[in-house]
């Protein structure tokens, strides 16, 4: 089972539809937002806080995470490097990774890189995952493609008093989803990590 979710398609829906459905097309569109599993999930109104609030503070199991989207071709990451694996506040991260269409056919593949902040200093301030990176790149089959990323400082930055770069440890995710995803994309997610120093 699956869902087509077109939002806005305007005139030559049912062409596009169509096209997807008979094999014409490979699908490669992602969710822009997170689907809740049950109404029990969504923060009541009065709740100002940020838990349960877009996929950054999302703590459950959604129906459909934020990125989430299939393909009828299969994806897979290889050779994932961060460096330096030490970086001083205020500089920037690169992010390598290779991605291989492994399947039969060719499609465009939607890589997606998050951070997460893991030191105790930072708990109750930064996101439980955040995107700082996307790329969407037609590969052919069994063919691969090398990919780079920039993780600025200023995606490194959380709020105190001011926006600033605290030190400790982050990791890095790549790959076809959000970290740690229940419901999964035929693809994979490596993990790397880094130090931010004073």
């Amino acid at each position: 089972m699956a869902i087509v979710e077109q939002f806005f398609p305007a005139q030559t829906a049912g062409v596009a539809l169509s096209n997807v459905l008979n094999g014409t097309y490979n699908p490669s569109g992602r969710l822009p937002n997170t689907w809740p599993a049950s109404l029990d999930q969504v923060p009541p109104i009065t709740n100002y806080t940020m838990k349960n609030r877009t996929y950054r503070y999302f703590e459950g199991v959604p129906l459909y995470p934020f990125g989430y989207g299939l393909s009828y071709t299969s994806f897979m990451y290889s050779d994932l490097v961060v460096t330096p694996s030490e970086v001083k506040a205020g500089d920037n991260v690169t992010v390598k990774v290779t991605v291989e269409n492994v399947g039969k056919l060719d499609g465009y593949e939607v890589t997606q890189v998050y951070l997460s902040w893991t030191s105790p200093n930072v708990a109750g301030i930064a996101p439980i995952r955040q995107l700082v990176g996307a790329q969407r790149n037609f590969i052919k089959s069994q063919q691969s493609l090398p990919l780079v990323f920039t993780v600025t400082a200023r995606e490194m930055q959380l709020w105190t008093t001011q926006w600033e770069v605290l030190p400790g440890a982050m990791d890095v995710y790549a790959g076809g989803q959000q970290p740690n995803q229940v419901t999964k994309v035929p693809s994979n997610v490596l993990m790397s990590s880094f130090q931010v120093t004073t």
